[in-house]
Protein backbone atom coordinates (compact mmCIF):
# COMPACT_ATOMS: atom_id res chain seq x y z
CA UNK A 1 0.00 0.00 0.00
CA UNK A 2 1.37 3.24 -1.08
CA UNK A 3 0.83 5.57 1.80
CA UNK A 4 1.36 8.55 0.37
CA UNK A 5 -1.82 8.07 -2.07
CA UNK A 6 -3.84 6.99 0.87
CA UNK A 7 -3.42 10.34 2.26
CA UNK A 8 -4.57 12.00 -0.72
CA UNK A 9 -8.05 10.16 -0.66
CA UNK A 10 -8.56 11.68 2.54
CA UNK A 11 -11.93 14.02 2.15
CA UNK A 12 -11.32 17.71 2.19
CA UNK A 13 -13.07 18.66 5.13
CA UNK A 14 -10.75 16.70 7.00
CA UNK A 15 -7.62 18.40 5.73
CA UNK A 16 -9.35 22.30 5.56
CA UNK A 17 -7.90 23.60 8.69
CA UNK A 18 -4.45 21.07 9.40
CA UNK A 19 -1.94 20.96 7.07
CA UNK A 20 -1.13 18.23 5.43
CA UNK A 21 2.47 17.61 6.19
CA UNK A 22 1.81 18.30 9.45
CA UNK A 23 -0.91 15.24 9.62
CA UNK A 24 1.75 12.92 7.37
CA UNK A 25 4.49 13.40 9.39
CA UNK A 26 2.58 12.23 12.83
CA UNK A 27 1.04 9.32 10.40
CA UNK A 28 4.77 7.94 9.43
CA UNK A 29 5.89 7.71 13.21
CA UNK A 30 3.29 6.38 13.61
CA UNK A 31 3.68 3.67 11.11
CA UNK A 32 7.26 3.38 11.54
CA UNK A 33 6.14 2.32 15.24
CA UNK A 34 3.93 -0.04 14.51
CA UNK A 35 6.52 -1.59 12.06
CA UNK A 36 9.15 -2.31 14.85
CA UNK A 37 6.22 -3.72 16.34
CA UNK A 38 5.34 -5.90 14.00
CA UNK A 39 9.00 -7.04 12.25
CA UNK A 40 10.81 -10.52 13.04
CA UNK A 41 13.08 -8.98 14.76
CA UNK A 42 13.22 -8.94 18.24
CA UNK A 43 15.88 -6.99 21.41
CA UNK A 44 16.56 -9.25 23.96
CA UNK A 45 14.39 -8.09 27.39
CA UNK A 46 16.03 -5.77 29.73
CA UNK A 47 15.96 -7.01 33.26
CA UNK A 48 13.78 -4.59 35.37
CA UNK A 49 15.15 -6.12 39.14
CA UNK A 50 16.66 -3.45 40.99
CA UNK A 51 20.65 -3.82 40.81
CA UNK A 52 22.31 -5.48 44.13
CA UNK A 53 22.97 -3.01 46.95
CA UNK A 54 27.05 -2.44 47.28
CA UNK A 55 27.50 -3.80 50.98
CA UNK A 56 27.20 -1.18 53.32
CA UNK A 57 30.73 -0.16 55.33
CA UNK A 58 30.51 1.20 58.36
CA UNK A 59 33.46 3.25 59.38
CA UNK A 60 35.34 2.40 62.51
CA UNK A 61 34.83 4.17 65.78
CA UNK A 62 37.43 6.76 66.59
CA UNK A 63 37.95 7.06 70.62
CA UNK A 64 38.58 11.03 71.62
CA UNK A 65 41.47 11.49 72.66
CA UNK A 66 41.74 11.57 76.10
CA UNK A 67 41.80 15.21 78.11
CA UNK A 68 45.19 15.51 79.20
CA UNK A 69 46.31 15.18 82.67
CA UNK A 70 45.92 18.05 85.31
CA UNK A 71 48.48 17.34 87.85
CA UNK A 72 47.50 19.39 90.80
CA UNK A 73 49.53 20.75 93.96
CA UNK A 74 49.40 18.79 97.03
CA UNK A 75 47.88 20.97 99.34
CA UNK A 76 49.61 21.02 102.64
CA UNK A 77 49.33 18.58 105.59
CA UNK A 78 47.99 20.42 108.42
CA UNK A 79 47.31 18.50 111.87
CA UNK A 80 43.78 18.34 113.34
CA UNK A 81 42.89 20.38 116.34
CA UNK A 82 41.96 16.85 117.83
CA UNK A 83 45.60 15.46 117.12
CA UNK A 84 47.17 18.33 119.03
CA UNK A 85 45.39 18.18 121.81
CA UNK A 86 46.24 14.50 121.93
CA UNK A 87 49.90 15.28 122.15
CA UNK A 88 49.65 17.68 124.32
CA UNK A 89 47.96 15.42 126.68
CA UNK A 90 50.11 12.79 125.88
CA UNK A 91 53.19 14.52 126.70
CA UNK A 92 51.03 15.79 130.32
CA UNK A 93 51.12 12.45 131.31
CA UNK A 94 54.62 11.15 130.83
CA UNK A 95 56.90 13.89 131.35
CA UNK A 96 57.53 16.54 134.50
CA UNK A 97 55.80 19.55 135.13
CA UNK A 98 57.59 22.57 136.46
CA UNK A 99 54.81 22.25 139.85
CA UNK A 100 55.31 18.85 140.88
CA UNK A 101 51.03 17.95 140.98
CA UNK A 102 50.34 13.97 142.21
CA UNK A 103 47.46 14.02 140.93
CA UNK A 104 45.28 16.24 138.47
CA UNK A 105 41.61 15.61 136.34
CA UNK A 106 41.01 17.64 133.07
CA UNK A 107 38.92 20.13 133.27
CA UNK A 108 38.80 21.60 129.69
CA UNK A 109 41.43 21.75 126.64
CA UNK A 110 41.49 24.36 123.48
CA UNK A 111 43.59 25.38 120.72
CA UNK A 112 44.98 28.90 119.31
CA UNK A 113 47.36 29.81 117.01
CA UNK A 114 50.37 27.14 117.35
CA UNK A 115 49.06 26.15 120.85
CA UNK A 116 47.31 23.80 122.84
CA UNK A 117 45.59 25.41 126.27
CA UNK A 118 45.11 22.77 129.23
CA UNK A 119 42.95 23.19 131.97
CA UNK A 120 43.82 20.96 135.08
CA UNK A 121 42.59 20.98 138.90
CA UNK A 122 46.00 19.69 140.26
CA UNK A 123 46.89 18.78 143.49
CA UNK A 124 50.64 18.96 145.27
CA UNK A 125 49.66 16.45 148.00
CA UNK A 126 51.41 18.75 150.31
CA UNK A 127 48.44 20.73 151.48
CA UNK A 128 44.53 20.62 151.78
CA UNK A 129 44.16 22.59 148.99
CA UNK A 130 44.03 21.99 144.84
CA UNK A 131 43.99 24.59 142.29
CA UNK A 132 43.12 25.23 138.58
CA UNK A 133 46.51 25.21 136.64
CA UNK A 134 46.36 26.39 132.90
CA UNK A 135 49.08 24.30 131.08
CA UNK A 136 50.79 25.34 127.80
CA UNK A 137 51.85 23.72 124.82
CA UNK A 138 53.30 24.63 121.93
CA UNK A 139 52.18 22.50 119.39
CA UNK A 140 52.53 23.82 115.49
CA UNK A 141 49.76 23.03 112.99
CA UNK A 142 52.03 21.77 109.70
CA UNK A 143 54.84 19.52 110.30
CA UNK A 144 58.44 19.48 109.77
CA UNK A 145 60.03 17.64 106.76
CA UNK A 146 58.70 13.64 107.87
CA UNK A 147 56.90 14.33 110.75
CA UNK A 148 54.12 11.79 110.45
CA UNK A 149 52.91 13.30 113.94
CA UNK A 150 52.25 16.01 116.31
CA UNK A 151 55.01 17.11 118.75
CA UNK A 152 54.06 18.94 121.82
CA UNK A 153 56.04 21.21 123.35
CA UNK A 154 55.86 22.50 127.38
CA UNK A 155 55.19 26.16 127.19
CA UNK A 156 53.57 27.44 130.29
CA UNK A 157 51.80 25.91 133.71
CA UNK A 158 50.32 28.81 136.22
CA UNK A 159 47.78 28.93 138.27
CA UNK A 160 44.70 30.46 138.32
CA UNK A 161 41.99 32.44 140.29
CA UNK A 162 39.44 29.50 139.85
CA UNK A 163 38.08 27.11 142.25
CA UNK A 164 38.17 23.03 141.59
CA UNK A 165 37.91 19.75 143.44
CA UNK A 166 40.48 17.15 142.86
CA UNK A 167 39.00 13.58 142.80
CA UNK A 168 42.20 12.12 144.29
CA UNK A 169 42.22 14.98 146.84
CA UNK A 170 38.81 13.69 147.85
CA UNK A 171 39.24 10.06 147.36
CA UNK A 172 42.69 10.22 149.72
CA UNK A 173 40.24 11.48 152.39
CA UNK A 174 37.75 9.50 152.12
CA UNK A 175 40.07 6.68 152.73
CA UNK A 176 41.42 8.87 156.04
CA UNK A 177 37.77 8.54 157.07
CA UNK A 178 38.41 4.63 156.44
CA UNK A 179 41.72 4.31 158.37
CA UNK A 180 40.60 7.01 161.34
CA UNK A 181 36.80 4.69 161.83
CA UNK A 182 39.02 1.59 162.11
CA UNK A 183 41.28 2.74 164.76
CA UNK A 184 39.05 4.77 166.34
CA UNK A 185 36.65 2.68 167.06
CA UNK A 186 39.24 0.09 168.52
CA UNK A 187 40.06 2.29 170.83
CA UNK A 188 36.80 3.65 172.22
CA UNK A 189 35.80 -0.02 172.06
CA UNK A 190 38.57 -1.24 174.25
CA UNK A 191 40.49 1.92 175.75
CA UNK A 192 43.01 -0.13 177.13
CA UNK A 193 44.72 -0.80 172.84
CA UNK A 194 45.70 2.84 172.72
CA UNK A 195 49.43 2.55 171.59
CA UNK A 196 51.33 6.19 171.42
CA UNK A 197 52.98 4.84 167.95
CA UNK A 198 50.02 3.17 166.17
CA UNK A 199 47.92 6.39 167.15
CA UNK A 200 50.62 8.25 165.29
CA UNK A 201 49.74 6.81 162.48
CA UNK A 202 46.32 8.12 162.13
CA UNK A 203 46.25 10.60 164.79
CA UNK A 204 47.87 14.31 164.26
CA UNK A 205 50.29 15.07 167.68
CA UNK A 206 47.73 18.05 168.63
CA UNK A 207 44.94 15.20 168.53
CA UNK A 208 46.85 12.77 170.61
CA UNK A 209 47.63 15.48 173.65
CA UNK A 210 43.73 16.06 173.41
CA UNK A 211 42.40 12.63 174.14
CA UNK A 212 45.10 11.38 175.87
CA UNK A 213 43.85 12.02 179.37
CA UNK A 214 40.60 11.06 178.54
CA UNK A 215 41.31 7.54 177.29
CA UNK A 216 42.98 6.95 180.61
CA UNK A 217 40.23 7.87 182.61
CA UNK A 218 37.95 5.62 180.24
CA UNK A 219 40.84 2.91 181.38
CA UNK A 220 40.32 3.67 185.10
CA UNK A 221 36.90 3.59 185.11
CA UNK A 222 36.33 0.45 183.03
CA UNK A 223 34.09 2.60 180.29
CA UNK A 224 34.32 2.21 176.89
CA UNK A 225 31.75 2.90 173.64
CA UNK A 226 29.84 0.22 172.39
CA UNK A 227 27.93 -0.14 168.81
CA UNK A 228 28.97 2.59 167.16
CA UNK A 229 28.77 3.68 163.88
CA UNK A 230 32.06 4.49 163.12
CA UNK A 231 32.14 1.57 160.87
CA UNK A 232 34.95 2.47 157.81
CA UNK A 233 32.51 2.07 154.95
CA UNK A 234 32.19 5.73 153.99
CA UNK A 235 30.73 6.83 150.90
CA UNK A 236 28.70 3.65 150.47
CA UNK A 237 27.24 4.04 154.22
CA UNK A 238 26.47 7.66 154.13
CA UNK A 239 22.51 8.67 154.21
CA UNK A 240 22.98 11.98 152.42
CA UNK A 241 25.58 13.47 150.36
CA UNK A 242 29.01 14.05 152.08
CA UNK A 243 29.80 17.46 152.60
CA UNK A 244 33.43 18.99 152.25
CA UNK A 245 35.83 22.84 152.97
CA UNK A 246 38.58 23.86 153.26
CA UNK A 247 40.47 26.37 154.81
CA UNK A 248 43.87 27.70 156.89
CA UNK A 249 42.95 28.64 161.01
CA UNK A 250 45.58 28.68 163.33
CA UNK A 251 48.48 27.93 161.00
CA UNK A 252 47.10 24.92 159.63
CA UNK A 253 45.37 23.75 156.63
CA UNK A 254 42.30 22.06 157.05
CA UNK A 255 39.57 19.73 155.47
CA UNK A 256 36.84 18.89 156.70
CA UNK A 257 33.88 16.29 155.98
CA UNK A 258 30.76 16.28 157.38
CA UNK A 259 28.94 13.25 157.08
CA UNK A 260 25.78 11.04 158.27
CA UNK A 261 25.17 7.50 158.97
CA UNK A 262 22.45 5.29 160.27
CA UNK A 263 22.97 5.06 164.37
CA UNK A 264 22.55 1.22 166.38
CA UNK A 265 19.72 1.60 168.74
CA UNK A 266 22.26 -0.01 171.31
CA UNK A 267 24.97 3.00 171.20
CA UNK A 268 26.23 4.00 173.81
CA UNK A 269 28.41 4.75 176.92
CA UNK A 270 28.95 1.34 178.94
CA UNK A 271 30.44 0.26 181.92
CA UNK A 272 31.47 -3.68 181.58
CA UNK A 273 28.64 -4.73 179.90
CA UNK A 274 26.09 -1.72 181.46
CA UNK A 275 24.99 1.00 179.58
CA UNK A 276 25.58 4.30 181.13
CA UNK A 277 24.52 6.90 179.04
CA UNK A 278 22.90 6.94 175.88
CA UNK A 279 23.16 10.67 175.08
CA UNK A 280 19.03 10.75 173.70
CA UNK A 281 18.52 13.35 176.54
CA UNK A 282 18.91 16.77 174.76
CA UNK A 283 18.86 15.31 170.95
CA UNK A 284 16.58 15.72 168.35
CA UNK A 285 15.59 12.73 168.57
CA UNK A 286 16.04 11.42 164.77
CA UNK A 287 18.01 7.81 164.19
CA UNK A 288 21.27 9.13 162.78
CA UNK A 289 25.00 10.00 164.08
CA UNK A 290 26.66 12.82 162.00
CA UNK A 291 30.33 13.45 162.11
CA UNK A 292 32.61 15.94 161.08
CA UNK A 293 35.89 15.14 160.45
CA UNK A 294 39.46 17.53 160.84
CA UNK A 295 42.11 16.59 158.67
CA UNK A 296 45.38 17.99 158.16
CA UNK A 297 47.70 17.09 155.71
CA UNK A 298 51.27 16.27 156.65
CA UNK A 299 54.28 15.33 154.32
CA UNK A 300 51.61 14.20 151.83
CA UNK A 301 50.05 11.84 154.23
CA UNK A 302 46.82 12.62 155.79
CA UNK A 303 45.92 13.47 160.11
CA UNK A 304 43.55 13.25 162.31
CA UNK A 305 42.77 16.47 164.22
CA UNK A 306 39.50 15.46 165.60
CA UNK A 307 35.79 14.50 164.91
CA UNK A 308 32.83 16.45 166.27
CA UNK A 309 29.90 14.10 166.77
CA UNK A 310 26.36 14.33 167.23
CA UNK A 311 24.20 11.25 167.97
CA UNK A 312 20.06 10.60 167.43
CA UNK A 313 20.18 13.49 164.77
CA UNK A 314 17.44 13.62 161.82
CA UNK A 315 19.44 14.42 158.60
CA UNK A 316 15.93 14.38 156.60
CA UNK A 317 15.15 17.11 159.09
CA UNK A 318 16.19 20.11 157.03
CA UNK A 319 12.30 20.08 155.61
CA UNK A 320 12.71 22.45 152.43
CA UNK A 321 15.81 23.60 152.90
CA UNK A 322 17.39 20.65 152.34
CA UNK A 323 20.56 19.13 153.75
CA UNK A 324 23.21 21.30 152.55
CA UNK A 325 21.43 24.70 152.72
CA UNK A 326 20.40 23.28 156.50
CA UNK A 327 24.12 22.56 157.28
CA UNK A 328 25.62 25.99 156.00
CA UNK A 329 22.90 27.55 158.37
CA UNK A 330 24.24 25.67 161.37
CA UNK A 331 27.37 25.66 160.07
CA UNK A 332 28.56 28.49 158.25
CA UNK A 333 32.23 29.10 158.98
CA UNK A 334 34.76 29.80 158.37
CA UNK A 335 33.97 28.74 154.64
CA UNK A 336 30.32 27.74 153.64
CA UNK A 337 30.11 24.17 153.02
CA UNK A 338 30.09 22.01 149.31
CA UNK A 339 28.86 18.76 148.33
CA UNK A 340 30.38 15.78 146.88
CA UNK A 341 27.58 15.06 144.72
CA UNK A 342 27.75 17.84 142.80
Amino acid sequence: MNVASTLHRVPPMLTGTRPLRTIGVAMLFSVAMLAGACGGHSEEPQSTAPAAAAPVVQPTATPPPAPPTVVEAAEPITFTNEQRINAALDDLATNELPVDLIAYDIIDTSTSSGLVNIEVCGWTGETVFDDVYLIRYRVPETPNDGQTEPQATLESANTTAEDCTNTTLIETALQATRDYDNYWSTVIEDPASYDEAEAAETLSPEFRDFVRDTIAEWIDQGQSYQNTYFDAGLPSTAIQPILFRSYEQDGFDVFELMTCRELPVDFGLYQGSVLIDDFREGSAGGRHATAQYFFTNQETEWSGLGVIERVWADCFGFNEEGWLAGINRILPDPVPWESLDT
